[in-house]
């Protein structure tokens, strides 16, 4: 029973040996990638595929005994709940073929044409590093402040010191990129002549701390967090001349305080900024010699406007490109026109160049699909076969990474003019085929996905059911890729019916559908729970639905306490991982997107707090949390326990030390999923087997 489990554990979810990271060179003729050189090793190695004749060159392998990285870069990796270690993001110049990588906490630099791999001497640690475009220079962050260092390793000097642990150049701050996805904290001109670089200052921002109370000796770790409802970190931007000369880039930043994303082009610099209530949205472009910005475009909603990722961008000519919703679609704005049917709903811009865009977008939301869009062709899909399919480019060579319920990890097909398609090898460990139908349920016709055992005899029933939602924006769980299921489809195995539900606030389903959460991210997400299960028991006659249980992690361990808290006649067991129990406890820019400002919005903020719930309970609750968790911190969990034992609520607490928001412990994932199944089975009265 524990073989699954200790594989899933070992090689991150199967995703070890797996290509990622795609870069295209300029010229069509290298992709660049990331993978492990097998599926169970986490060290990796950046490759290179050949276009012209379809083999695959290792350009680097760190070593594995000195693999380290600096502070700054672990706080990315866990923004990104990145797990791998080595080469595990890199950048390039115009080109793509000159890299540059933090590896071992040094700058390593790799040429691609030649091979040759070089590791710079630096003032420090290096974090974020990134090639000017011409290939002369490299930018890195070291301890706050952004750095400048010649190509041959020469002339490395400061261009923006930091003055304290609180302030940094080049760096993303915590809502930036836990909270809109943003990793970048600078950018350069095309000319590689001067940057675009952040400043951001936490000093306003209050301290919380993180502290294991099993090492006693261990001082608990400092960390300014922006609760909602308080200060937003500094965030100021600066053009930096080579010489360390800067401009401040001017605009209302007490009416926008959110940087959203930052560009430079041939066309100059341009920034979108946001404002608290993120109901506005402003385009500005930046004159370089004063820091002076115009605004080019400007958005207003009655509520809080989604992020849109990759863009701003410009066509050559120097057109906007933009992503906004009309008639309830997401859709792809060139110079003001939209570009795509009402029946597409864009996700995501990955490249603009010359007078064409590629973007991911969905005509059904358990599928994403490939799109090229440009002035002279119209409007083409690059993918076909149902699935989950993410694409990049470059000198007219396209690299189509696609997972499918039939594709077991990754088909990544290299298509070139003039060439037949190549593919890039995918060396992760191989696993069975999930038994997962997947349906729209109920009049909102809510995306569902049911995963009954693979053992013909259990199948027969009855089956116990376990919910396993996330349930809300930013994690959609039901898509066609057989990825998304394993662990599901392990605990169907023992005897389960696991039922997925996408309800309201899930990407890809219109404006409409997302501000269905708009002040109450409780009541709409339970009930579409709930909405499912008519359908579910009509099809499947042999769950018994007078055993259910609920497990989730983050949002989904909310959506578990809730459910046990607040409808314990449906749910009769939860276990809640890393639960956000109280928004007041989260970050500004995810709480008040959903929730508004707690100051104009109490009521939404209290029909939400679970504490309110607690004298409620009347199931097995068991309450999971890891104490290094710096996205939603152990006080959410410790402050309901609390308010459950003030009530006289019996429930569990298992804390989880050294644990952060992303499970990195093999031993822990795979034995909390054992306690998982143990507290579930008990509490259902299941016998567990031999």
């Amino acid at each position: 029973m524990t073989e699954f489990l200790t594989l899933q554990a070992q090689t991150l979810n199967f995703t070890l040996g797996r290509p990622g990271q795609f870069r295209v060179s300029a010229d069509g003729r290298h992709v660049l990638f990331c993978r492990t050189s097998d599926g169970t090793s986490n060290l990796s190695a950046l490759w290179a595929y050949d276009v012209a004749d379809g083999t695959e060159r290792l350009l680097h392998l760190p070593d594995a005994g000195r693999v380290s990285e600096s502070a700054e870069d672990r706080v990315r990796r866990e923004r990104q709940r990145d797990r791998s270690r080595g080469v595990t993001r890199y950048t390039t110049d115009a080109t793509g073929t000159l890299v540059a990588a933090a590896v071992e906490g040094r700058l390593t630099l790799v040429d691609v044409l030649s091979g040759e791999v070089r590791q710079l001497d630096t003032a420090g640690a290096v974090t974020a590093p990134r090639p000017d475009p011409t290939g002369r220079a490299i930018a890195y962050v070291s301890e706050g402040s952004l750095h400048l260092i010649d190509v041959d390793g020469g002339n490395d000097r400061v261009l923006a010191a930091s003055p304290g642990p609180d302030v940094s150049y080049g760096l993303p701050e915590h809502v930036a990129a836990e909270s809109f996805a943003r990793q970048d904290g600078f950018w350069w001109a095309p000319d590689g002549s001067a940057l675009l670089v952040a400043r951001v200052d936490n000093s306003a921002l209050p301290v919380t701390y993180l502290a294991d109370p099993s090492a006693e000796r261990e001082p608990p770790r400092q960390l300014r967090y922006p609760f909602a409802g308080g200060p937003n970190a500094e965030v100021t931007l600066h053009i930096l001349g080579l010489d360390g000369e800067a401009t401040e880039v001017v605009w209302d930043r007490d009416a926008f305080e959110y940087l959203l994303a930052a560009y430079w082009d041939e066309h100059g610099p341009l920034i979108a900024v946001q404002n608290r209530a993120q109901t506005e949205v402003r385009l500005l472009t930046v004159d370089p010699a004063t820091g002076v910005t115009t605004e080019v475009h400007a958005e207003k909603a009655d509520s809080p406007l989604p992020v849109r990722h990759g863009v701003p961008a410009r066509l050559a000519g120097g057109e906007l490109v933009w992503l906004a919703h009309l008639d309830d679609a997401r859709r792809l704005l060139v110079a003001g026109a939209a570009v795509t049917p009402t029946s597409l709903q864009v996700r995501e811009i990955v490249d603009v160049s010359g007078d064409s865009v590629l973007f991911h977008a969905s005509s059904e939301p358990t599928e994403v699909h490939v799109y090229e869009w440009s002035a002279a062709g119209g409007l083409r899909q690059l993918s076909d076969r149902p699935g989950v399919h993410a694409g990049v480019r470059g000198g007219g060579t396209v690299v189509l990474a696609s997972r499918a319920l039939e594709i077991d990890g990754v088909r990544t097909v290299v298509r070139a003019p003039g060439r037949p398609d190549g593919e890039i090898g995918c060396l992760a460990l191989p696993t069975d085929p999930v038994n997962v139908e997947i349906f729209s349920a109920g009049m909102r016709e809510i995306r569902t996905a049911v995963l009954l055992p693979r053992d013909p005899e259990l199948v027969a029933g009855p089956l116990p059911v376990l919910f396993a939602p996330y349930g809300g924006p930013g994690g959609q769980q039901v898509l066609r890729a057989r990825d998304s299921y394993r662990l599901s489809q392990w605990f169907a195995d023992q005897g389960f019916a696991v039922v997925v539900a996408d309800g309201r606030g899930t990407p890809a389903r219109g404006k409409d559908w997302e501000d269905a959460i708009w002040l109450d991210k409780a009541g709409p997400a339970l009930d579409d729970q709930i909405a499912v299960i008519e359908d579910v028991k009509q099809r499947y006659p042999q769950l018994d639905f007078g055993r259910v249980a609920i497990h989730g992690w983050s949002l989904g361990g909310f959506l578990t306490a809730l459910a046990v808290l607040r409808r314990p006649d449906v749910f009769h067991v939860g276990i809640s991982g890393a639960p956000v129990t109280d928004f007041r406890m989260y970050d500004t820019h995810w709480a008040e997107r959903y929730l508004g400002h707690p100051d104009e919005h109490a009521e939404a903020y209290d029909r939400c707090t679970l504490m309110r719930d607690a004298p409620n309970l009347q199931r097995p609750l068991l309450l999971v949390h890891g104490l290094a968790d710096d996205n939603v911190l152990p006080a959410h969990t410790f402050q309901l326990s609390d308010a459950l034992t003030a009530a006289g609520k019996v429930h569990s607490v298992l804390p989880l030390r050294g644990t952060s928001h992303m499970i990195s412990n093999p031993r822990i994932a795979v034995n909390l999923r054992l306690i998982e199944l143990e507290f579930i089975r008990n509490a259902l009265g299941i016998a567990t087997p031999a």
